[in-house]
């Protein structure tokens, strides 16, 4: 089934029942009056690889620089005898993909259990290390350290595991077995800590946190501190200082510092005891986070793990009741949505984890949605009153009050439906939008690729040719270099893997060099100079591929601020 955006309900609701696209709903361009009081955008859509431009006249093909790279397959991952399951979102795929050094590891039920692989690229380099042990078994909270990798193996027989492995099979051993919890995963919050990781077990007899770190040897599994039964962990983050933590328990919040031993596991700060956290996460090298109380409201706190360095930053609100979304970081700047009752519901704030960095950059409708950070404005998504237009409008991050971008073209606005944003991606300064149009049935007529770098110009579609399947989305994967790795169709692949920086010229297709074909692309994870992803040639099922992170011209990736 298809992730429909958190408005999805209001639009659904005159979606269902219908039948799929009719013959003779053919798409028209013009926006709807009064939709936006600006000209339409023109329609711009990535080029195919023919050459020839969707919906327009031939785009000059940019010239090359270097040859370009392109997507092997690296190796099927089942029996060449195995007869593919229906349908196909039930299909198993790589997942918990994670980078240790330079390796790929990722997990794979194959029918028995969950199995742990790795991957450098090569066929004779991607191989199974472990199945987990028992019936029902699972392996979770895949965590690099160095040049180990950490996890979590359970089965309602032998309860949690803590496992290592360097990347042999010999390697790939438990560290030490953890009380059974037949009724749940007791290990949790793997984070690397040093040479080794620190985790969170939730003991089964008596319930509560334990903090414990592991080098990956039985001797070295230890619990470093037990907080009680009564305790709960309700956020974390690492900085510079080590792992940051918060508790709730009888005596109200409580804010703690690990850096992976005994004496070095302390207390910092107590808030009240209504209190509670709303949200947490990191800019810079502070660790910023709100707090909720019915006495205080909704305040603004940063942290560097110290005592005397966890500071109030701003009241945000007299109410504790009040919803934020989620913070979207970039350079060092953080933007935060806080969502409440009443005339401009939708309040936009930013903050660099210092007092006087936070500020509130103003309001909108409460349906207003923060997409993040583009250019130099915050950027905000809402639709227009009938539903059939998504509107793009921002924020200057140094003050001015709000400014219009575009509305994105919706060719389907003359029939009955509306319109969704599925899935937003970010990189290069950019944001990333998938729009779903839907006119009949539960399945969408065209979803389309948009960009926009914060201004008007810089607003574009890029293609309108992703995945309408019910069964299969095209997903958006920000590779950390500025580029964005995403699927859409042509004619030799079917959904293939295509890539773009956020330019017409810069969106393409990835070229295939294998006989088989990379269909129905999923899972992309950047590895190094690569990115790996499953793609779908048929029988036997999904089998492992990769491909340059920077198909043309490859160069040395540059971070993405963003990432």
């Amino acid at each position: 089934m298809r992730m429909q955006s958190w408005w999805s309900v209001a639009v659904v609701g005159c979606l269902m029942g219908c039948g799929g696209a009719q013959e003779g709903d053919a798409p028209e361009s013009p926006v709807e009056a009064g939709a936006a009081q600006v000209a339409p955008l023109p329609e711009t859509v990535a080029a195919d690889p023919s050459g020839e431009a969707a919906g327009g006249d031939a785009a000059p093909a940019p010239a090359a620089a270097c040859a370009p790279g392109v997507a092997r397959e690296v190796k099927p991952l089942f029996p060449s005898d195995r007869v593919p399951g229906s349908p196909l979102s039930l299909e198993p795929i790589p997942l918990n993909r994670t980078d240790v050094a330079g390796t790929l590891y990722f997990t794979l039920d194959d029918g028995s259990g969950d199995a742990l692989w790795r991957s450098d690229g090569t066929d004779a380099g991607t191989l199974r290390l472990t199945p987990a042990p028992g019936t029902g078994a699972s392996i979770h909270h895949l965590m690099a350290a160095g040049a180990r990798l950490y996890f979590e193996v359970y089965s309602p027989d032998s309860g949690s595991q803590v496992w290592r492995s360097d990347g042999t099979v010999a390697g790939t051993q438990p560290a030490r077995e953890l009380p059974a919890c037949a009724d749940h995963l007791a290990v949790s919050g793997f984070r690397a800590l040093g040479t080794g990781v620190s985790f969170f077990n939730a003991p089964c007899a008596t319930g509560g946190v334990e903090l414990w770190r592991t080098d990956g040897t039985g001797a070295g599994t230890v619990r470093l501190k037990d907080f009680g039964s009564a305790a709960t962990l309700v956020g974390e983050e690492h900085t510079a200082t080590g792992r940051l933590f918060f508790l709730q328990d009888g005596t109200g919040l409580q804010l703690w510092r690990t850096d992976g031993t005994e004496g070095g596991t302390v207390r910092t700060h107590v808030f009240g005891a209504q209190a509670r956290l709303a949200r947490m996460f990191k800019v810079g090298d502070a660790a910023v986070f709100v707090v909720q109380d019915p006495e205080t409201g909704t305040r603004l706190w940063s942290t560097d793990g110290s005592a005397d360095g966890t500071r109030r930053l701003k009241q945000l609100d007299a109410s504790a009741t009040v919803a934020l979304s989620e913070a979207h970081v970039v350079d060092a700047t953080a933007v935060f949505a806080l969502v409440n009752d009443g005339p401009g519901a939708t309040e936009v704030w930013k903050t660099d984890g210092t007092q006087a960095g936070t500020a509130k950059l103003g309001a909108f409708a409460k349906e207003g949605k923060l997409l993040g950070i583009a250019g130099t404005s915050a950027v905000m998504l809402s639709r227009t009153e009938n539903g059939k237009h998504l509107v793009l409008r921002g924020l200057a991050l140094s003050g001015g009050g709000r400014t219009f971008m575009a509305t994105l073209d919706n060719p389907y606005a003359h029939l009955e439906g509306g319109v969704l944003d599925e899935e937003v991606a970010r990189a290069g300064g950019k944001i990333l939008l998938k729009q779903a149009i839907y006119v009949h049935g539960p399945a969408p007529v065209e979803v389309s690729l948009w960009v926009t770098d914060g201004t008007t110009d810089g607003t574009r579609k890029l293609s309108a040719k992703l995945s309408t399947q019910d069964e299969y989305g095209s997903p958006l994967y920000a590779t950390g270099t500025g580029t964005v790795f995403f699927t859409s169709w042509t004619p030799d692949v079917g959904y293939g893997p295509w890539v773009t920086d956020g330019t017409l010229e810069g969106t393409r297709a990835v070229p295939n060099g294998s006989p088989g074909k990379p269909a129905r692309a999923v899972g992309f994870q950047r590895v190094g100079d690569r990115v790996f992803f499953a793609g779908f040639p048929g029988a036997p099922g999904y089998s492992l591929w990769s491909a340059p992170v920077d198909p043309f011209c490859s160069a040395t990736p540059t971070p993405d601020p963003a990432s």
